[in-house]
C-alpha cells in the first residue's frame, strides 16, 4: 500500500483547514478548488449534485472558470447517465473512483469533456461526498495525459470522509447532515470526556504537524508499530478513523493547537 509522506499529509491538512474556514453555499469556494487541482495535478475541478429520482441535478461551478454544457444539454442529462454516476448508484459506496475504474474506454461524453480539457483522453477521478438511493453529491477533479495513480488515490481515499463533513455543514444543509457522516462536528463540550495520555497526546501533536509514524517514532524515541498503536487509540477515543478528521476534531477540541501555529516546525 502507497504511504503518503509528511509534504502530503501537511498539504491535505492546509486544503482541510482552508476548506472548514469556507464553508458556505458556494462550497467548494475558489480558494478550495484551487488547492484541488494544485494537489491533484488537475486542469479542471467540478462539482454538483445528481438528483437520481427527479431532473433536479445541479451544478456547484467549475473551476477554474465556468464551462458552457453546448448543444442545449442540461447538466442533469449529461450527469445521470454518467458511468461514474452509474457506479455508484449501483454500489452505493461513498469511495473515490476513477473513470478507468468503471471504463475500458473513452465514454460517450468524450466531447463533453474536450470542450472542458481539449485533446486527449479524459481522466477522471471523482470524490463522492455524499452517496444515497435518491442523490450523489461529488466533486470531478479532471485532467488530460497519465491516469491518476495510487498515491491520488490515497489522497482521495484520506479527504473523502473530511469534505463530505464540511460540505453538509454548508448553510441551508441540503445534502442532508442525517445522511452525512461528521467526524469533526457538534463535538464542542466533548473534550472533557476525553482522556489521553500522555505519550498519546504527545503523538497527537506530533500527527497535527502532518508527521508520518516513521518520523513520529524517530521525535519520541519509540518504534514505527509502537506510534501505530498509539494512533488507533486515539482514533478509537476521539471516535474517528483517519488522520486529517482526527487532527481536524483535535483542534476543535482545543486538544491540539489549531493549524499554522507550529508552521515553522521542520521534519
Amino acid at each position: 500500500m502507497v504511504r503518503l509522506s509528511a509534504g502530503d499529509y501537511r498539504s491535505l491538512l492546509e486544503l482541510a483547514t482552508i476548506a472548514l474556514e469556507r464553508v458556505g453555499p458556494d462550497f467548494p469556494e475558489t480558494a478550495v478548488s484551487a488547492r484541488l487541482r494544485e494537489l491533484f495535478d488537475v486542469d479542471v475541478v467540478g462539482s454538483g449534485t445528481i438528483d437520481l429520482v427527479h431532473a433536479r441535478s445541479r451544478r456547484w461551478g467549475t473551476s477554474p472558470a465556468a464551462v458552457s454544457l453546448g448543444h442545449g444539454r442540461s447538466f442533469h442529462e449529461i450527469a445521470v447517465h454518467h458511468p461514474l454516476t452509474l457506479a455508484y448508484r449501483d454500489a452505493q459506496q461513498a469511495v473515490p473512483l476513477r473513470l478507468s475504474d468503471v471504463i475500458d474506454s473513452t465514454p460517450d461524453q468524450g466531447s463533453l469533456h474536450q470542450r472542458w480539457l481539449g485533446a486527449g483522453v479524459p481522466r477522471i477521478l471523482t470524490i463522492p461526498l455524499l452517496v444515497t438511493a435518491d442523490r450523489i453529491t461529488a466533486l470531478a477533479l479532471m485532467r488530460t495525459g497519465p491516469d491518476f495513480d495510487s498515491r491520488h488515490m490515497r489522497m482521495a481515499k484520506q479527504l473523502q470522509s473530511v469534505l463530505a463533513g464540511i460540505c453538509a455543514l454548508r448553510s441551508g444543509g441540503d445534502h442532508g447532515d442525517r445522511e452525512t457522516p461528521v467526524h469533526f462536528t457538534g463535538c464542542m463540550g466533548e473534550a472533557s470526556g476525553i482522556r489521553l495520555t500522555d505519550r498519546e497526546s504527545a503523538v497527537l501533536d506530533l500527527l497535527g504537524t502532518g508527521l508520518i509514524a516513521t518520523a513520529i517514532g524517530r521525535r519520541l524515541d519509540i518504534s514505527r508499530s509502537t506510534v501505530e498503536k498509539h494512533i488507533q487509540h486515539i482514533y478509537e477515543k476521539l471516535n474517528t478513523n483517519d488522520r486529517i478528521s482526527t487532527v481536524l476534531k483535535a483542534q476543535a477540541l482545543g486538544l491540539i493547537a489549531s493549524a499554522g501555529s507550529d508552521a515553522g516546525q521542520s521534519v
